[in-house]
């Protein structure tokens, strides 16, 4: 059988060549951000007392996802507070959500226009 392909097979030819590329940009995305995310991350953790599993304080990864999240689906940094999901640790307990107060953890000397990055109203 012989399949002959219209206009449509080339738009629809296209919108895969597109979608194929998506990954591509979240991963360059994700790869710009991750420094300023651990930057702000790690400054948050100052002075919080670390898990003997981890060595980070608890909440660290679940502030780490939800910053980097916020960042590729919003361009922008978060501001004001936040509230971090549930989250669980190893041992499948569930940890509490928390807040968190973007405007105080991200640190005034951050040069975020260098990383073409701005601050955005909360949401």
């Amino acid at each position: 059988m012989k399949v002959s392909c219209s206009d449509d097979c080339n738009h629809l030819s296209s919108n895969v060549v597109a979608m194929s590329e998506q990954p591509l940009l979240d991963l360059q995305k994700k790869a710009h951000y991750q420094p300023l995310v651990q930057q702000i991350v790690e400054g948050w953790a100052v002075g919080k007392p670390p898990l003997p599993a981890t060595g980070k304080p608890s909440g660290y990864y679940r502030l780490t996802n939800y910053l980097l999240d916020y960042l590729l689906a919003n361009g922008a940094l978060p501001t004001g507070i936040h509230a971090m999901p549930e989250g669980r640790d190893r041992n499948n307990v569930i940890e509490p959500s928390f807040p968190v107060d973007f405007d105080a953890i991200i640190d005034a000397s951050l040069n975020l226009d260098a990383v073409g990055i701005k601050q955005t109203g909360n949401s």
